[in-house]
């Protein structure tokens, strides 16, 4: 009973312990919002051997990737909708029992609302197929609608070893051969199998806070001074020492880990080598994850150092030959934490950058205005990159560019507004890359093979490296190009800068500007057709609010502009002016030298109108036939005769031949002036019929003149 108890033990432990292909963290998968982008083709989770699935409230399956198919052996669109606890034709527990479906950790973690966890069960699939996996069911917040996010992972069955162990150093400092940690792994203690188990059993969501019990498990089986364990691939280091003890981190026993596979010395604190010490390289699965931004899809991983597990032994105790396969099924334990915490990274970058594109395209869509949209670009892609400098360089039609949009970090100078009548200067043989749409990163300028007139330049701005995404807009239009331009759908570059120091762009970087770009793409051609829309209204309502012959404002627009003025000055208590205007003797004008000189001189004649308003507020309109009416908005009396002795002047300037005019050989006119305070009492027309009688004196009393508009006129 007891050796079926050890062996239902390694089992458990071996299931544990040997997961490293993509062992994923509950963390991870909280911080996964957007579960959407499971069932994406593009998502790096397609290309993950673990099973991930979301449910919804009551079990049933919502979205799962590729591998959850694979490894029940049924088409995915058979799996969905389905419950999550149906899958799979029969579980086995470790030890080749039956499992209940309502023991299932899917089961339980609905029923009770917690994570759950399970360290390996067995799974036969409709086609008799069994597999072992290692099965984690995590509850998901109810603002994301509630059920599980549930984790398969494959045990392989070779168990492959993801430690090497490089140096052992005896009590006379003398190197000592230690037995291959692959042979013989069974003969792990009883009592060490229960605390690894213990230990597996009270792991959380946080990768890091199980790498600390680990080395605490270490330190307490092996009654060690201190066991450390140095990250390489994240610059971090956990160390757990005995009490009272310093721990030796800091000195040269972590710290002088060398990434490889090569030995190193170790040392105790005090520089000798007197005490037992120990160090194992962790190094990635040997069937690791494929890397999602991997350039050659075809070529065969080769692990990597991940990082050291050093351990410093008491002086009273030696080394035992059952050590190395302990530190070895601790060390297999801690990559897959690393695992855990590298996909956990992955889908960070994942969310950060499908929020940026969110926050982008929902700023788009609350703005028409190309500043505006090109602010919030340029905003958004430094933040996300954490650049110095990002910038949105337009191409013009002659060749030459400027740049329009600019965000920068304090103390980078600017390079907004700054143009240039040959933009490709700044990497031209990389012409066909921008014309293509691709994007062009550059981690050192002096690295790069660039034109020497390109670094200058960049050396004048400060960068040292720079990321391009051309903006590519569809112009609709065909035809041939010339090819030493830019291309006519190539609107310009989303540009992002770092100065002063080379930087090395990491892969998901580097593919959020595509995505973008495609967003900035839409945006300016929303910007350019509202622009363009703009326009033709601005043109509509002048065709609306013109006089068609004159070019000056109609009697439309005339009603409706001393309407709102009047309003206004009622509120401001503020003085309105108005001049009603005739042209002498038009009638015999038009009869002795035709309509068409008629029509040439109500233009010359409103034109010359037009020279005499000095202010944006006031506006000459033609009223009728030969009538025009001079608006002056916060004139006084006194400012619209002035006005009205500045039209006669011109006019008199101007020396229209009027040879049948009786009162002048040129062209005259006669005008009413009216001016008051608007009242809330009294309407517009109150000043209109004012003016007009004003006028109609003037004509009584022998025309080109004015006369002003007295009380009794009101």
């Amino acid at each position: 009973m007891e050796a079926i108890k050890t062996d239902r033990h390694l089992t458990v432990c071996r299931s544990i312990v040997s997961t490293p292909r993509g062992h994923e963290s509950n963390s991870s998968r909280s911080s996964f919002s957007k579960t959407q982008t499971i069932a994406s083709g593009d998502s790096p989770l397609e290309d993950l051997p673990v099973g991930i699935a979301i449910t919804n409230a009551v079990g049933q399956i919502l979205h799962a990737n590729a591998a959850v198919a694979r490894l029940f052996d049924r088409p995915l669109e058979e799996l969905l909708h389905n419950s999550i606890d149906s899958i799979g034709r029969t579980v086995l527990r470790p030890d080749g029992q039956p499992l209940p479906r309502r023991e299932l950790p899917t089961a339980i973690a609905l029923r009770e609302n917690r994570p759950v966890a399970d360290g390996a069960m067995g799974f036969f699939s409709d086609r008799g197929t069994l597999r072992w996996l290692a099965v984690t069911a995590t509850p998901r917040p109810p603002s994301q609608g509630g059920g599980l996010t549930v984790t398969y992972t494959e045990i392989p069955p070779d168990f492959a070893p993801a430690v090497e162990i490089v140096e052992e150093t005896s009590p006379d400092g003398e190197a000592a051969t230690s037995p291959n940690p692959d042979e013989n792994e069974s003969n792990l203690s009883e009592t060490r199998l229960e605390r690894i188990l213990d230990c597996f059993l009270g792991f959380s969501s946080h990768p890091q806070e199980n790498i600390r019990r680990l080395l605490e498990l270490v330190r307490e089986q092996l009654e060690a001074i201190c066991a450390c364990y140095q990250s390489l691939k994240r610059d971090d280091s956990l160390s757990c020492t005995s009490s009272g003890a310093i721990c030796p981190q800091n000195t040269s026993l972590c710290s002088g880990a060398e990434e490889g596979r090569g030995s190193s010395h170790l040392l105790s604190p005090d520089g000798g080598a007197d005490k037992p010490q120990m160090r194992i390289a962790i190094c990635q699965p040997s069937e690791p994850l494929r890397k999602p931004f991997s350039s050659e899809e075809n070529a065969a991983p080769t692990p990597s150092v991940l990082g050291y597990l050093c351990v410093k032994y008491h002086p009273r105790r030696q080394p035992h030959p059952e050590d190395a396969r302990f530190l070895h099924t601790v060390a297999t334990a801690i990559a897959v934490e690393e695992e855990r915490l590298r996909v956990a990274e992955t889908l960070r970058q994942q969310t950060e950058r499908e929020l940026v594109v969110a926050r982008l395209a929902s700023r788009i869509q609350q703005s028409i205005e190309l500043p505006e949209i090109l602010e919030s670009a340029t905003e958004s892609l430094r933040r996300f990159l954490d650049a110095d400098r990002a910038i949105v360089c337009r191409f013009n039609s002659d060749g030459s560019g400027e740049i329009l949009g600019e965000s920068r970090r304090e103390g980078i100078s600017s390079m907004l507004g700054w143009k240039t009548n040959r933009p490709w200067i700044i990497d031209g043989r990389s012409h066909q890359l921008y014309v293509s749409g691709r994007v062009m990163a550059i981690d050192d300028i002096y690295r790069a093979d660039l034109e020497p007139e390109a670094v200058q330049l960049l050396e004048f701005f400060d960068i040292r490296a720079r990321l391009v995404m051309p903006i590519v807009i569809d112009s609709g239009e065909e035809g041939e190009t010339d090819p030493s331009q830019p291309s006519s759908n190539v609107w310009g570059l989303l540009v992002a800068h770092q100065c002063r120091e080379a930087r090395s762009w990491h892969p998901s970087e580097v593919r959020v500007l595509p995505q973008l770009a495609t967003q900035l793409a839409i945006a300016i051609q929303q910007a350019q057709l509202y622009s363009r829309l703009k326009t033709a209204n601005r043109e509509l309502s002048q065709l609306a609010t013109r006089d068609g012959l004159t070019q000056v404002a109609n009697r439309r627009y005339f009603d409706e502009y001393l309407e709102g003025e009047w309003r206004r000055l009622t509120r401001e208590k503020s003085p309105l002016s108005l001049i009603l205007l005739d042209i002498d003797f038009f009638k015999d004008y038009n009869d002795g030298y035709g309509h068409q000189a008629g029509d040439d001189c109500l233009k010359q004649v409103a034109r010359a109108l037009e020279t005499t308003t000095r202010r944006p507020a006031d506006v000459v309109a033609r009223y009728g036939g030969e009538e025009f009416a001079i608006v002056l908005p916060n004139t006084d009396e006194a400012g619209a005769v002035c006005v009205a002795g500045l039209v006669r002047s011109t006019l008199r300037n101007l020396q229209l031949v009027h040879a049948r005019s009786p009162v002048n050989p040129y062209v005259t006119v006669s005008m009413g002036v009216a001016s008051l305070v608007p009242f809330p009492e009294a309407e517009p027309d109150l000043l209109v019929a004012a003016a007009d009688r004003a006028l109609y004196r003037a004509k009584q009393n022998g025309r080109d003149r004015y006369c002003i508009a007295k009380s009794r006129d009101f």
